[in-house]
């Protein structure tokens, strides 16, 4: 059995306010997988330490300021429709350097395996409720309407919670990204022995059989894309999901649109 829910762009999975919520998953002591652990992935670049430090230091202001201006734009502030398109604007150029910087410091992570997976007990309908929040704006923004197929009843699965939402921001924010304004993009997850699989399923342009073998490859950046991306956020949503025991496949038909279908394994909890 399973449930299907339309999200009204700025409502979360299930009906649920989408205003974030603190984590009730018990995190285990003990790291599962390693950065090191995982086969497959081509190998990362070295990103320089004066890099890394920039972009450590950048973040948290950054995310102060999104903080606020996401807090301006719920509020019932008066403000003049010149006045809404500029916090509009910061708060999408906000993110955007956000994404850059945390992609910065993931690639840092991989290329010097020091990325840890820990094993979260997490409900899959709380995973979609916190991608949701992260993903309605850019929705909204271009008039997507966003569906969502869980299975019932609720699964609990063992996962790394925060690996996994960035997976899934990654591949929905990219459907959104090269679809069509006031057209469809869904989201399946399935649950199959000890493993959970996602599909994010889009009406976008497609994408022909060459680029099907380069989207998951480093700084590969598409034409005809909404938003200008920096070219590694499905390399690592690919490489999160292979320290996951998984992986990331694509399927698409020029003028047809595209499917990414994440496979992940379940955690092993700890002793």
């Amino acid at each position: 059995m399973a449930k299907t829910i339309a999200t009204n762009h700025d409502s979360a999975p299930n009906g649920l306010a989408s205003g974030r919520e603190k984590r009730s998953e018990t995190a285990p002591k003990n790291p599962t997988r390693t950065a090191h652990s995982a086969g497959g992935s081509d190998p990362m670049p070295q990103v320089p330490d004066w890099m890394q430090v920039i972009a450590h230091d950048l973040r948290s202001p950054l995310a102060l300021v999104q903080g606020y201006v996401d807090l301006l734009q719920r509020t019932e502030t008066e403000m003049s429709p010149g006045g809404k398109d500029m916090v509009a604007h910061i708060q999408r150029s906000t993110r955007r350097t956000l994404s850059l910087l945390d992609n910065l410091l993931t690639l840092a992570g991989v290329a010097e395996g020091k990325i840890v997976l820990k094993a979260h007990s997490t409900a899959l309908t709380a995973l979609c409720r916190a991608v949701a929040e992260h993903i309605n704006e850019q929705a909204q923004a271009r008039n997507i309407q966003l569906t969502w197929e869980l299975p019932e009843p609720d699964a609990l699965v063992m996962m790394d919670r925060i690996a996994v939402e960035r997976i899934l921001v990654n591949l929905i924010s990219n459907a959104i990204k090269f679809s069509a304004c006031e057209t469809r993009v869904q989201v399946r997850i399935l649950r199959e022995a000890d493993r959970s699989i996602f599909k994010i399923i889009d009406q976008g342009r497609g994408l022909s059989s060459c680029e099907t073998e380069q989207v998951f490859k480093k700084f590969i950046r598409f034409p005809q894309g909404s938003e200008e991306g920096n070219g590694l956020g499905l390399t690592i949503a690919q490489t999160l999901a292979r320290l996951h025991g998984g992986d990331i496949t694509v399927e698409s038909t020029p003028g047809k649109g595209s499917t990414f279908t994440v496979t992940l394994a379940d955690l092993a909890p700890s002793s």
